[in-house]
């Protein structure tokens, strides 16, 4: 009988390993018994919680690390060394916990110290109302979000740091609206939007003083030469007590492009002036020439001095006019009888037209 009793207890013992052998495992691990510590299920519950928790997002290497621990911590069970197991799987718990409660990082704090103006001059005195700003700096404090905007003003009021007048870099000069003593003041602002206190300089303006202007004539009279009785209405006029210039103006020569030679149509136009200047012995003329667009400047202003200078020497040669009651002056291109809306059209009716020498007799 007792036999009997040993056989069934060893059989009863296979079937009880048989069995463990086959139920499920933690972490990875299989379970080689069929019944398991609690600590195992304790563990696999807290990494889980931690898993579906907020603070998931915030520690997932603190989950990763208690997942790791907990695996070591049954193998370590597993292989007879129980207490050092248990440790294990109890710091996983632990670390599973403090992921759970996990928080977001806190956020920057708001920077609300506004930089500072470190340097700002400006010549004491000037001659002109724009002035050059000689030094402008500043920095941000420590840890704020830096010098983003540079003001200089007339008033003492600090400027809003929305208002469109700062700049991005620090101005080089600033222009007054009228002379005398002032003060300017150097502001700046950081991104956060806090504006410095003021830096100021003075400068007193003094403006260079004018010339009198020109005396101015009273009166001028323009009677074209072309007009019925030209020259009977020239002496009435020069005949009045009250003073006046009048001027007979000729009719226009024409050129052609870049050429400063007189065409047989200017000198028929030339041959009739000279019968005026004839009749009118105290006369003197000026002889304006122009240019049309085409061309450099510089180019068009000798250009139309040729021209100018080509008209004296035939009345001169010709018509036996003294050359003291002659002048000329070149124009270039300015002061256009048409506007050239082609330039390099050179053969325009306005090109046409601005490739001239006009000329005035004067009576004073």
């Amino acid at each position: 009988m007792r036999n009997k009793l040993i056989l069934l207890g060893s059989f009863l013992v296979l079937v009880f390993v048989m069995v463990g052998c086959a139920s499920r495992g933690y972490f990875g691990v299989p379970s080689q018994a069929i019944g398991v510590p609690d600590e195992f299920g304790q563990t696999e519950a807290a990494i889980a919680s931690a898993e579906n928790s907020e603070g998931a997002k915030y520690c997932p290497e603190k989950i990763a690390r208690a997942k790791a621990l907990a695996k070591q911590g049954v193998e370590t069970y597993w292989a007879c060394r129980t207490a050092e197991g248990m440790s294990l799987l109890a710091q996983a718990r632990e670390l599973a916990k403090e992921a759970e409660s996990c928080q977001p990082p806190p956020r920057p704090s708001a920077d609300t110290t506004p930089p500072t103006v470190t340097s700002f001059s400006i010549p004491a005195r000037s001659s002109s109302l724009t002035v050059p700003i000689t030094s402008f700096s500043a920095t941000d404090n420590p840890g704020g979000t830096g010098v983003a905007g540079y003001r200089v003003t007339e008033s003492v009021s600090t400027p809003s740091p929305s208002d469109p007048y700062w700049s991005t870099s620090a101005p080089s000069n600033y222009t007054f609206a009228t002379e005398g003593t002032k003060t300017l003041y150097a502001w700046a602002k950081d991104a956060a939007g806090n504006v410095s206190t003021s830096l100021s300089a003075n400068v007193t303006l003094t403006l260079p003083s004018l010339p009198p202007p020109k005396p101015r004539v009273e009166e001028k009279v323009i009677i074209l030469a072309s007009e019925p009785k030209a020259q009977e209405k020239v002496v009435a006029l020069a005949a009045e007590p009250k003073e006046k210039v009048i001027i007979l103006a000729f009719e226009d020569i024409h050129f052609d492009f870049d050429q400063s030679t007189l065409k047989p149509e200017a000198q028929t136009i030339l041959k009739r002036n000279i019968l005026l200047l004839k009749a009118n012995p105290k006369a003197k003329v000026r002889i304006a020439g122009y240019t049309s667009a085409s061309g450099t400047e510089s180019y068009n202003q000798r250009l139309s001095e040729r021209r100018a200078t080509a008209v004296k020497e035939y009345l001169t040669k010709e018509g036996i006019i003294a050359p003291n009651r002659l002048s000329i002056i070149g124009y270039g291109e300015t002061r256009p009888a048409m506007y050239e809306a082609a330039p390099k059209d050179l053969y325009s009716e306005a090109a046409k037209a601005n490739m001239r020498v006009l000329f005035e007799i004067i009576v004073e």
